[in-house]
Parts: C-alpha cells; sequence; structure tokens
C-alpha cells in the first residue's frame, strides 16, 4: 500500500483571545498546539505554512503570556478585518 505524507498549506487553530504580536490563549487543553506538533513532526508542515485564527474585534487584547510550546498566530480574522501578526 503506497502511502503519501500529506501537506498542510495552512493551519487553523482555534483561539479564545489573541494578541496583534501573534500570542494565542486558548482553553488551556492545548490541543491546537499537540496538532501542530504532530504535523510538524511527521513533515507535513514547512516552517512558512502560515498559522490563522478566527476571532471576533473583542477577542484582540494587548498582551498574550506565551510559553516555549505555544504556537503563534500568522493572520487574525475579525469579522472586520484581516491582521497580519507582528
Amino acid at each position: 500500500m503506497f502511502l503519501r505524507r500529506a501537506r498542510v498549506d495552512l493551519f487553523v487553530a482555534g483561539s479564545f483571545a489573541v494578541s496583534l504580536e501573534g500570542g494565542r490563549l486558548c482553553k488551556g487543553t492545548g490541543y491546537s498546539d499537540q496538532e501542530y506538533a504532530m504535523l510538524k513532526k511527521a513533515g507535513s508542515l514547512a516552517p512558512e505554512t502560515p498559522v490563522v485564527t478566527t476571532v471576533h474585534d473583542a477577542q484582540i487584547v494587548e498582551e498574550i503570556p506565551n510559553d516555549e510550546w505555544d504556537v503563534p498566530v500568522d493572520v487574525i480574522v475579525t469579522p472586520t478585518r484581516v491582521i497580519r501578526a507582528k
């Protein structure tokens, strides 16, 4: 049986809140970070694969502390705008 490695062109991560710097806060279970790590280990994610999240404008906050395993977002999409994280 022939299996081909999947290539992920865009990773969508769930978020409860985000910062303009790309920090992301979720519900605390780490599922998005774990999925990202598994795909990266499998070779399915390239370093340039963008990480995107969708939130409402009110969910954008000034600062979110990050741990070493937290996956930052590159693009934040709200109902009113699309923001490239800094």
